[in-house]
């Protein structure tokens, strides 16, 4: 049966390969051409696509069942692009690799005549704030036994690393004085920018700030700053402390200098619960199409976040990586959006696709399976 659906993927290879999104990069929740394409092509294939979903206007999910299913398979394709540098994160071929493996699954289930029902979820914004997070949130994966992608990296991972993330933006509101007549009329907003940030550094957690705003001259009291700061911890619940603790120090410079704090967060990205026995099997199949693997434990060196993560909380999941050749350099690099777009990495997000629509003919066809995937979930 995996010759028969090796077969197939290598037959509608081209196709995919037209439907690259490469040469048309699109920001985060702008994506209305590669959503266009991409549910046009879906559903020249029998699914059922429904665009806009979730409340999210370049989301969509597309649908194809037979039968009375039992088991539900979630896949997802990601396709924004970074502001100038494209797809130099390779989401051109996450949407490949999720369309070959929702549509590969389908002809094998055809064949056998097996009821089951495939979701691929269209997923908009990962490189900002999040579409998965957004559609979670509104009731999407709620319908799936597992779910399922692959991204594209520099090495083959069955169980990569990826943490948790919260991104926050912190302004502070004071009063303008002139700094040399009458600088103490003047409530320094810039004061608690410096201080706020020189707190957070002495904590010695993985947070990362910038100044974005500051003032405007020197003789003039700045009345208005504004920071960003992203927190990381390898969990949700270890973020959650370092946050508390960040909090505070923003908290603390609007005490000590008299400024008004306004502190937004964004929704938080959860830390991937990679699912052991999806991510055995996963490495098992993809070590018989030649991919080699690093330990367990070197998969785990590097480390990145997704909104992946808040998926694999909802339901058990994967999200491997798969080697697409770049050597000495990764990903938000323009050395990496110009290797996504070459044969050598169609290939292996293909070879990514037709692996993960093998885990979801076991997971239909072998209960046994299944069950252990949710016992460990």
């Amino acid at each position: 049966m995996q010759e028969s659906m090796r077969d197939y993927i290598n037959k509608i290879t081209q196709q995919l390969r037209n439907e690259s999104l490469h040469q048309h990069p699109e920001l985060s929740f702008e994506e209305f051409q590669a959503q266009s394409r991409l549910c046009q092509f879906m559903e020249s294939f029998g699914f059922q696509v429904e665009r806009g979903c979730y409340g999210l206007k370049t989301a969509f999910k597309a649908v194809w069942q037979q039968g009375n299913p039992t088991v539900s398979i979630g896949f997802c394709s990601e396709f924004d692009a970074l502001p100038e540098i494209g797809h130099a994160c390779g989401h051109n071929l996450i949407a490949i690799c999720g369309i070959g493996a929702a549509l590969t699954l389908k002809d094998v289930l055809v064949r056998l005549n097996v009821p089951a029902r495939i979701v691929l979820y269209g997923t908009p914004g990962e490189e900002t704030t999040g579409g998965k997070i957004l559609m979670a949130q509104r009731g999407a994966f709620m319908d799936i036994d597992v779910c399922l992608m692959g991204h594209p990296s520099s090495i083959h991972a069955s169980m990569p690393q990826f943490i948790a993330m919260e991104a926050m933006r912190v302004e502070y509101f004071g009063k303008t004085a002139h700094a040399a007549a009458s600088p103490w009329n003047g409530i320094n907003a810039l004061d608690a920018a410096v201080m706020a940030y020189q707190s957070v550094a002495v904590l010695r957690q993985q947070v990362h700030g910038v100044i974005l705003e500051g003032g405007v001259r020197p003789n003039i009291i700045p009345d208005y700053t504004k920071m960003e700061f992203y927190v990381r911890s390898e969990t949700i619940d270890d973020m959650n402390v370092a946050i508390d603790k960040v909090v505070r120090c923003f908290e603390g410079a609007a005490q000590a200098t008299g400024c008004r704090l306004q502190l937004t967060r964004d929704p938080a990205f959860y830390n991937v619960k990679q699912n052991r026995v999806l991510a055995d099997r996963y490495e098992q199949y993809m070590g018989e199409y030649g991919a080699q693997f690093p330990s367990k434990e070197d998969q785990r060196k590097g480390s990145g976040s997704t909104d992946m993560g808040n998926v694999s909380f909802i339901v058990p999941s994967i999200h491997p990586v798969f080697d697409i050749g770049a050597r000495g350099f990764g990903e938000h690099t323009r050395e990496f959006r110009d290797q996504a777009i070459t044969p050598e990495a169609h290939v292996s997000a293909l070879t990514a696709g037709l692996t993960l629509a093998r885990l979801g003919l076991d997971c239909i066809t072998d209960p046994v399976f299944l069950k252990q995937i949710k016992d460990t979930f």
